[in-house]
């Protein structure tokens, strides 16, 4: 199975101080050439989302691969 570089364009929410802030963030993430656009979102969900401190919005997420 051969693998591919993603590039992908999301909106995070961090805390601090208990202010939630947004940013926008962009990130590699590496799957399968055949993957589907679901399953390399999940994969980010996976390495990158963690509750109360680094929070993606799902729906924000774009492909920005060439």
């Amino acid at each position: 199975m051969k693998m591919k570089a993603y590039l992908l364009r999301y909106i995070y929410f961090s805390h601090c101080q208990g202010t939630k802030d947004r940013s926008v963030d962009y990130t590699l993430v590496y799957a399968s050439e055949d993957a589907s656009f679901s399953n390399i979102r999940s994969r980010l969900m996976m390495q990158k989302h963690r509750e109360y401190s680094y929070e993606i919005d799902v729906d924000s997420v774009e492909n920005m691969t060439i």
